[in-house]
């Protein structure tokens, strides 16, 4: 059985959606990952990969707008209840915060709405990265983390950076230049569109 297969493809659309209407980044991007591989078979796991971090950040950022599921972390409240925001739940009921809304939550990620790779690179950000790095629950957090984020994250990083090191790319003028991105007045229409379902037989 094959698990989790939609989630890096999904992810390494949104991260492409965004790389094309970002130049600056796909620029930067691009002059990174060439000048760390100077051949194509050097693209794996390793110092030369660990040392890509626009490349890292750019996929956090990705993860961060339009993570493959927007579902809620529900979690059970334990005995003795829990206060929060000055409410108090009482034990046994589940409480829970949607990955999409955490995401992009202003007070934990400074114009959240905007693709913004620099904010996860210690030496380029002003915002808190300690805050974000807590907030970000693409993965969820805790015992549930998803299991499959190391291989999920390698598998994009490989695609992005083989892709990136072997072609050039443009976002096209004409009539695909609006595919993927939202309508105007429903939904932003700068941000990577997703629709949430269940498969089932």
């Amino acid at each position: 059985m094959v698990t989790g297969a939609g989630s890096p493809a999904s992810a390494l659309a949104a991260i492409f959606f965004y790389l094309m209407r970002h130049p600056r980044c796909y620029e930067k991007l691009v002059k990174e990952i060439r000048s760390t591989f100077s051949d194509a078979s050097e693209i794996h796991t390793g110092p030369k990969m660990s040392s890509c971090l626009f490349l890292q950040a750019c996929i956090k950022e990705g993860f961060r707008l339009s993570p493959s599921t927007g579902a809620i972390l529900w979690r059970n409240v334990e005995d003795g209840g829990l206060k929060i925001d000055g409410e108090h739940v009482d034990a046994g009921f589940d409480v829970g915060t949607g990955i999409y809304a955490m995401n992009h939550n202003e007070e934990y990620f400074p114009n959240a709405s905007i693709f913004e790779p620099e904010r996860w690179l210690l030496d380029e950000t002003t915002s808190d990265l300690a805050l974000a790095s807590r907030a970000f629950t693409t993965f969820s957090m805790g015992p549930r983390r998803c299991l499959g984020q190391s291989l999920a994250t390698t598998e994009i990083r490989d695609t992005i950076a083989l892709v990136l090191w072997h072609l050039d790319l443009r976002r096209p003028k004409q009539t695909c230049n609006d595919i993927g991105g939202g309508k105007r007045g429903s939904v932003d229409e700068n941000e990577f569109q997703q629709e949430d379902h269940i498969p089932a037989e």
